[in-house]
């Protein structure tokens, strides 16, 4: 099984060499593609050094503004498609994603599911190091996709997915309309629709300690606006 890992930065410099390192020395043998949205801290120049070490395995590309985190990752799995990936993953180049659940994925992909959603809300699912009112804000827009999209799930928001080139293949991704986090919901949501099986396993989601969260009002409320325009059909 081929496996390909997406992952955008943007200003991660703290960050993506561990993630990087620990990532490449996974039993799994992971390609991966970072989508640089033009760091300045010199995130692309780790990346670039990392790349000198593990030839063929990294890829960058290095983009000149911020796009997001659906553009990134669009075009990481389009990328991946052409290249015959099987198995596609999109992590967070932050550390709060374990790579070693990574195997757990890869399990659940070869039992037949076409998405696997890293679940904070799960039995044995957990957050570590939120405050109260990060907790309420993430619990909250959970319930609030899941109630109006009508979604058995219970992690629509988590960013720490698998996908297997089968589903990748039912979506139109020139349909996708979301830009900033409302992506994690919007491609649950369309997997959903299109009937791909999709499963949860628990994950223990670690706040960063490194960097700035990139969560702003915009993305919040972009967020509750998609939503409903996903049920119309928008």
């Amino acid at each position: 099984m081929r496996i390909l890992i997406a992952i955008p930065t943007l200003n991660e410099v703290n960050t993506i060499e561990p993630l990087l390192l620990s990532l490449l020395n996974d039993s799994s043998k992971p390609d991966i593609i970072v989508i640089d949205d033009h760091s300045l801290d010199g995130t692309p120049q780790i990346i670039k050094k990392i790349q000198t070490q593990y030839l063929n395995r990294v890829c960058l590309f290095e983009r000149p503004n911020k796009h997001g985190i659906a553009s990134a990752y669009l075009l990481a799995f389009q990328q991946g498609l052409r290249n015959n990936y099987d198995c596609f993953f999109q992590i967070d180049a932050d550390l709060s994603h374990d790579p070693s659940a990574i195997s757990q994925f890869i399990i659940a992909i070869k039992q037949g599911a076409g998405c696997v959603l890293g679940s904070r809300y799960i039995p044995d699912g957990k957050i570590e190091n939120w405050t109260l009112s990060r907790k309420i804000l993430s619990a909250a827009g959970n319930l609030y996709a899941r109630i109006f999209l009508c979604l058995p799930y219970k992690d629509v928001t988590s960013g720490y997915k698998c996908f297997s080139r089968k589903a990748l293949l039912a979506l139109d991704f020139s349909k996708i309309n979301c830009c900033g986090y409302a992506f994690q919901i919007e491609m649950t949501y369309r997997l959903h629709r299109q009937k791909i099986k999709i499963l949860e396993i628990p994950i223990i989601f670690s706040d960063r300690t490194q960097g700035k969260s990139k969560m702003s009002k915009k993305i919040i409320l972009e967020a509750i606006l998609k939503v409903p325009l996903m049920r119309w059909g928008f």
